[in-house]
């Protein structure tokens, strides 16, 4: 019995470390109850009894009987263990407080009782890094590829396209004044995607419509000549990217054909006064040595006799091995010299056409150009465009032809032998026109 005595004292002070801590340590001899029930009614102070169905061990303190421990095994708040190592319990409390959601990353309430450890990530148009948290602040932002937006009481403000530019490629912008719409297509070049108030759009892919002039393509091209004029006007082959095309065919030296847009003429005001573009896509499939391409906008009915014209030109015949982006006025040499003379000014692209590839020809003018005045601009296939202006251009406007402009599109065979030209589509805006 005395041995009973001191094991059950022994186990008070190892499991009910409140009661051994809040009471001075009792020794000396205690009578041990052994029952299959827990204990009732009142008892005398440091009495013990023992649960043999659950190994409950009760102690009396101040007349009434409490629960010392489970030394089997016990729940605390859902943790089950056995009291007398603690060790899986205390895996347990670590496993809860440590990893609580499974593994790292911003907890989540999932339900009662329960939490998951999720990722912030980015949605379509945003970047996000450390979405876990683990490296730091979860930062998300706008993602660079997605286009900028703005608008106001006028034209798109300033260039676009460049380096430290406010606007970059594919950006758009409202003019609320017109409501039309304007995207930065290259460097420097806003492009308006609808009409608008007081604006003009003419887009022919050459999917539909006639190959008959005076009504070629959607938009009512007129097909002039040079020499005798073009041996076949066909539809051409087409591909995936190219669905509409119209393919021109000559066989005579310096033989060819002009389209012209005369419905889309500009006055020499309207030229000079108003935001406009052109743009073409063309390619000479037969071969780039011995051929005449022009695309821009003339006042004559042919580029070799014009009275003026601001295009691209590509003509082996006076020595181009790139394009050239001319402006002339010149009722006597008819826009067709190598370089600058006293009636035209001329800056060379840095493109060179390829019998095996299309040439995009584009062609425009800004009020708001250059150091914020008038400028014309030309740029083939996307590159930096080449400029005129009063001052700080590529070249001075001095040459700006004072007649009435219209689009226009000419090929020249050079050689005799077969030449074969596929015109892809073309595009024609103005805006700030009155009403």
């Amino acid at each position: 019995m005395k041995r009973l005595a001191a094991q059950a004292i022994l186990l008070v002070a190892l499991f009910v470390p409140a009661l051994a801590s809040a009471q001075p340590l009792k020794t000396g001899n205690a009578t041990v109850t052994y029952s299959p029930i827990d204990p009732t009614g009142g008892c005398s102070n440091y009495r013990l009894w023992w649960n043999t169905t659950d190994n409950t061990l009760w102690i009396c303190e101040s007349g009434a009987w409490l629960a010392a421990s489970s030394v089997g095994g016990g729940a605390w708040g859902g943790i089950t263990g056995s009291l007398p190592t603690q060790a899986d319990l205390q895996a347990a409390l670590d496993s809860k407080i440590n990893d609580p959601g499974g593994g790292n990353g911003v907890l989540a309430r999932t339900g009662t009782g329960t939490v998951v450890a999720r990722t912030i990530t980015a949605g379509d148009g945003q970047s996000c890094v450390n979405g876990n948290g683990v490296a730091g602040n979860p930062t998300c932002s706008v993602d660079a590829s997605v286009g900028r937006k703005g608008s106001g009481a006028g034209a798109p403000p300033g260039d676009c396209g460049n380096t430290g530019d406010a606007y970059q490629v594919g950006d758009t912008y409202m003019n609320t004044l017109t409501t039309t719409l304007n995207v930065c297509e290259a460097p420097d070049q806003w492009v308006p995607i609808n009409r608008g108030r007081g604006g003009i759009l003419h887009i022919d892919d050459f999917l539909t419509g006639s190959i008959t002039t005076p009504n070629i393509g959607e938009m009512g091209w007129s097909l002039g000549v040079i020499g005798g004029g073009i041996t076949t006007v066909s539809s051409g082959t087409s591909t995936d990217n190219h669905p509409g095309v119209l393919n021109l065919q000559e066989s005579t030296l310096n033989d060819g054909g002009v389209f012209t847009g005369s419905r889309m003429s500009l006055s020499s005001a309207d030229f000079a006064g108003k935001d406009w573009g052109f743009e073409f896509e063309l390619q000479s499939v037969t071969a780039v040595t011995t051929v005449g391409m022009w695309v821009g906008l003339m006042s004559g009915a042919s580029p070799l006799s014009t009275a003026g014209a601001v295009h691209a030109v590509y003509n082996t015949a006076v020595g181009h091995a790139t394009w050239q982006c001319s402006m002339c006025d010149s009722a006597t040499t008819g826009c067709q010299s190598a370089g600058d003379d006293t009636n035209q000014k001329t800056t060379v692209s840095t493109q060179t056409p390829s019998a095996a590839s299309y040439d995009r020809i584009a062609i425009w003018h800004r009020n708001n150009g250059v150091g914020g005045i008038s400028t014309f601009y030309c740029a083939v296939n996307g590159e930096t465009p080449r400029t005129w202006c009063a001052s700080d251009c590529d070249e001075t406007a001095s040459e700006l032809p004072a007649a009435v402009m219209f689009p226009y599109v000419a090929v020249q065979d050079q050689v005799s032998g077969a030449r074969n030209f596929n015109l892809d589509w073309a595009r024609f805006w103005v805006t700030g026109l009155a009403r």
